[in-house]
């Protein structure tokens, strides 16, 4: 599994957040974006909001926290 996004730094300005959120929201309604992105093997999950992407993360984490501490995998 593989997914991509966009990050800034805790605290950073809402109003440059807000624009590339924007930003990307037009890239992503571009069906020639989507296009190119199938031929490479992606599927098409849906765009997230800042929110979204934030608790997105945030639910990865712990999955992937779980799951090696499940695994008894030691950190090195």
């Amino acid at each position: 599994m593989q997914w991509h996004g966009l990050a800034v730094r805790a605290g950073g300005d809402q109003k440059i957040i807000n624009t590339l959120a924007d930003a990307v929201e037009k890239v992503y309604a571009d069906p020639a974006y989507h296009e190119k992105f199938a031929k490479m093997g992606y599927l098409k999950i849906g765009g997230m909001t800042p929110d979204q992407f934030n608790q997105f993360i945030e639910d990865q984490g712990n999955s992937w926290r779980t799951s090696i501490s499940a695994s008894g995998i030691e950190q090195q």
